[in-house]
């Protein structure tokens, strides 16, 4: 497979999850609204699997602006930078609420998924160790769906776990 079929592959998953995590979290509402804290997380979720499916869907729309090779990866790699570094001021603006939810059991690993996504965006926009690549684009669009799951774990636990605390 080349790094399209992969890219397309990407998307689908993205939209999939994206489809299911909506169905889910609109059949799980009990009373008709979500805590600060699980509205964030639901807002960083979609927000994240709807980055995934247009970075994976950039590359197609640059090439069609006749750019390519190292050009175009480049260019995606800059707008993948701008794209995590929009969302990690975001996530920092609202962190006293995103205190609230679960265990930081699931912080940890968000945040290093968040980390490897800045610097695989970071990596390609610079061209380094060697030149931009669709692999790195590639690899920094799993790392920013892994956030996406990521979440979706921690507003299940901390949805399970609020319901348990509520009968208990």
């Amino acid at each position: 497979m080349d790094i399209h079929s992969f890219l397309e592959t990407t998307a689908e998953v993205a939209i999939t999850f994206t489809g299911f995590i909506s169905v889910f979290f609109v059949l799980s509402r009990s009373d008709g609204s979500f805590l600060a804290s699980r509205a964030i997380l639901i807002k960083l979720m979609l927000a994240s699997s709807v980055c995934c499916v247009f970075l994976s869907a950039l590359p197609f729309a640059l090439v069609g602006l006749n750019l390519e090779g190292e050009a175009l990866w480049r260019t995606c790699g800059i707008i993948f930078l701008i794209v995590s570094v929009t969302a990690t001021l975001y996530v920092v603006k609202n962190r006293a609420l995103l205190a609230g939810t679960t265990s930081t059991f699931y912080n940890i690993p968000a945040h290093l998924l968040n980390l490897g996504t800045l610097m695989f965006a970071l990596s390609n926009s610079i061209g380094w160790p060697n030149e931009p690549s669709g692999a790195l684009h590639l690899t920094g669009i799993w790392f920013l769906f892994g956030i996406s799951v990521m979440n979706f774990l921690r507003l299940v636990l901390d949805h399970v776990l609020g319901e348990q605390g509520e009968t208990g």
